[in-house]
């Protein structure tokens, strides 16, 4: 250890001797992005182009030249950075063109993308990052090939090691994470020098400048330490002085950068921050164009209805109805015709409804209850959905049209106590069950009808066949259980979990012997998008509670002989959320209702500190300020978003933990690109310890850059109130 002293010791004093030459590595800071709009997919030849772009200055390091100025490295098409006195590929962005970007003095090129299948040509930048959408290197330490971490988008190498025999000279062994690094404990670094970060980093102490700058430092006094700068004005041109150290510019002086559509923010003297924000007028959006932000004006249509109302009687035409102040094409879904909808005052059709219809009965082509014992009751779910994403569906009867042994019957207990005398109302995207029962008393066909009424337009009355045969044989045993995906809980039918968790679904205790499966989601919670993997036909088949609410999956087996099990088994499943405060963001577009990844619309959920401004860090939780402690250290606040959709094909969820008192937080929507699509209706539902304490009807955004200010949640009180205000841009 006494040799490893001595050279790391001479390492230091070489390290010193070079800082005073101003030959000293300065770590660059990432510059501030903006999440691009959604590009057309780019194929091999567009890398290749921008690849070969003859803008694009050579990438292959810092040009070895000294220099005073550009001027010196003008030959080179390079940059000259003051610090070292070096001619570099790049300092900023700029100095790369519009196809590249600056990173660690090189330019390297930028691929937009929507998913890593975009970026797949690029062998060097094949992830795609689900923030900036631009082709990088890595985004989590798992996109790296062997053993590397992800840092600032840049695989970062590091040596596995069981102990420090297998590290370099002046290196050792964290034991703990098992790799190397150049120290663990003060106790691996020379005298007078301390372990930070795990590496050794040694501090001069002074109470002069007379001590430091021998060493090509300064004295800053504040902390009796020789450090690089003190001041600003110690920096040369381009930096700025940072905890003792001459840091690049995040930004130039002066220079501009939209945040949001509503304004832009400027870059301050010292070109360390963004500061002021300078909101455009309301007529305007903010446009970047390079290094500048432009309040334009904006071609988005006025969301404000152009005649306004107090009731129907004033309201003429194409626009007869008063709905919601304004004059509109309808109020409610009996205003428009067979297989329309009232969506926000427009007459819309049903898309993805079968038939043009809200009412959807599941196996509405024929219940079969297949091969069922002799003698021994049987049962299936049947239930009814409401495809409306806005109008309920009143079911006022169900019946059978049996045959003459009666063999199939409706189960009374499974219906409201007073149904049918009173309806049951099945709120839009919600469903219910009831069950059907079959008991054959002979080997022959049986057959029904199944006959529900309703009070919808297209289809008022839908007939359902029904059929079933008896057997001799004994029908097998439904055993359905249920656990999260990660081996460590017990399997059960009814359980309580976390949303955003992978449910493991088994059929195993099933019996005596099983050689089917036959899994049915019966419900999900309203605006689900949650599926069956990898199919329902499987023993062990896997479920993403993508949303908080209730999961209903029914199990139904099969023997040898096809015998379907008497009785189903159903696992149910309730996702609660454990912070104090949960919001779901969800939402569809007519034009497209059934999105796909790389299809689809992209809307944004916002949650406003009472502090903040929209789109603005650190008081706005949204998708580019993902997590935010409003507290303190010891006493945190912590706000985060735990899903960014852009297509629509899930939702998006804000939590918030130990929200502070005397405080009332704020739930915004911004359409931040339709993609063409068009209109997209969102729905807002808030949680509050587990509790869900607003549901918000859907609310109509016309396009992109409109915005919703829908709810406010005022705590301790744990008040949720919903709010109606749409806007084009932020407020």
């Amino acid at each position: 250890m006494t040799n490893l002293k001595w050279f790391s010791w001479m390492l230091v004093l070489c390290c010193l001797i070079a800082l005073s030459m101003g030959c000293s590595r300065v770590d660059e800071r990432e510059r501030n992005t903006k999440k691009p709009n959604p590009t057309p997919d780019i194929g091999v030849e567009d890398v290749q182009d921008l690849q070969d772009t003859p803008a694009l200055p050579d990438t292959d390091g810092p040009i070895d030249a000294d220099c005073l100025s550009n001027a010196d490295c003008s030959a080179t098409r390079a940059v000259c950075d003051p610090l070292p006195s070096q001619c570099v590929v790049c300092l900023f962005d700029e100095h790369c063109g519009d196809q590249a970007r600056c990173r660690n003095r090189v330019c390297e090129p930028v691929l937009e993308c929507k998913n890593s299948l975009d970026c797949v040509a690029l062998s060097s930048h094949p992830i795609c990052d689900s923030v900036q959408k631009t082709c990088v290197a890595c985004e989590l330490g798992v996109d790296c090939i062997g053993n590397a971490d992800c840092v600032d988008n840049q695989c970062q190498p590091w040596v596995a090691c069981t102990n420090s025999l297998d590290c370099e000279a002046d290196e050792v062994c964290d034991n703990a994470r098992g790799r190397c690094v150049g120290c663990t404990n003060d106790f691996d670094c020379l005298d007078g020098a301390s372990c930070v970060d795990n590496q050794c980093k040694t501090v001069l102490s002074c109470n002069s400048d007379r001590e430091c700058t021998p060493h090509g430092l300064l004295c800053d006094r504040n902390v009796n330490q020789c450090t690089r700068c003190t001041t600003h004005n110690d920096c040369p041109a381009l930096y700025h002085c940072s905890e003792g150290d001459c840091m690049l510019d995040v930004c130039a002086p002066g220079q501009t950068q939209c945040s949001g559509a509503t304004g832009r923010l400027t870059c301050n003297a010292v070109g360390n921050d963004y500061g002021a924000f300078e909101g455009c007028p309301l007529d305007q959006i903010c446009v970047q164009v390079g290094a500048a932000a432009s309040c334009v004006d904006e071609q988005q249509p006025d969301p404000t209805c152009a005649t306004h109302c107090t009731n129907s009687n004033t309201c003429f035409g194409a626009t007869a109805y008063c709905f919601e102040g304004c004059c509109a094409e309808c109020a409610l879904t009996a205003d428009c015709g067979t297989g329309f909808e009232c969506l926000m005052g427009s007459c819309e059709a049903l898309a993805g409804c079968p038939g043009n219809s809200r009412i959807v009965i599941s196996d509405e082509a024929g219940i079969g209850f297949g091969l069922r014992p002799i003698g021994q009751k049987s049962s299936k779910t049947v239930t009814i959905s409401n495809c409306s994403r806005a109008t309920a569906l009143r079911v006022s009867a169900i019946g059978l049209n049996n045959g003459t042994d009666q063999t199939f019957s409706i189960e009374t207990a499974s219906l409201p106590a007073n149904f049918p005398a009173q309806p049951i109302d099945v709120q839009a995207g919600s469903s219910m069950d009831f069950i059907l029962s079959y008991e054959p008393i002979s080997e022959q066909l049986d057959t029904a009808e199944l006959i529900i009424a309703s009070d919808d337009s297209a289809r008022a009355v839908v007939t359902v066949p029904v059929s079933g045969r008896g057997s001799d044989t004994d029908c097998p045993l439904a055993v359905g259980r249920g656990r999260v995906d990660n081996g460590t809980s017990f399997f059960a039918q009814d359980f309580t979990v976390r949303p955003l968790q992978t449910i493991e679904l088994n059929g195993l205790q099933s019996s005596p012997t099983v050689v089917g499966y036959e899994w049915t989601i019966l419900s999900r919670p309203p605006g689900s998008q949650a599926i069956l993997s990898p199919s329902g036909a499987v023993v062990a088949p896997r479920l993403f509670l993508d949303l908080a609410g209730t999961y209903r999956i029914e199990l139904i087996v099969y023997n040898a002989d096809g015998v379907a099990s008497c009785e189903s088994s159903i696992v149910t499943i309730v996702a609660v959320p454990d912070e104090e405060i949960h919001i779901q963001l969800t939402w569809t577009a007519p034009a497209v209702p059934t999105p796909a990844q790389g299809r689809g619309t992209d809307l944004d959920l916002h949650y406003l500190h009472p502090l903040g401004r929209w789109n603005v860090g650190p008081y706005d939780v949204f998708w580019q300020n993902r997590r935010a402690n409003w507290g303190s250290a010891s006493e945190p606040s912590i706000a985060s978003l735990d899903l960014d959709d852009l297509y629509g094909i899930g939702p998006e969820n804000v939590n918030h933990s130990k929200p502070q008192n005397g405080m009332e937080y704020t739930v915004g929507v911004y359409y931040f690109h339709d993609n063409g699509f068009g209109p997209a209706d969102a729905i807002v539902r808030v949680y509050v310890h587990g509790l869900l304490k607003l549901e918000t009807p859907a609310r109509r955004l016309t396009s992109t850059g409109f915005f919703w200010r829908a709810a406010t949640i005022a705590w301790p009180a744990e008040t949720v109130t919903a709010q109606t205000e749409v806007r084009f841009g932020f407020p």
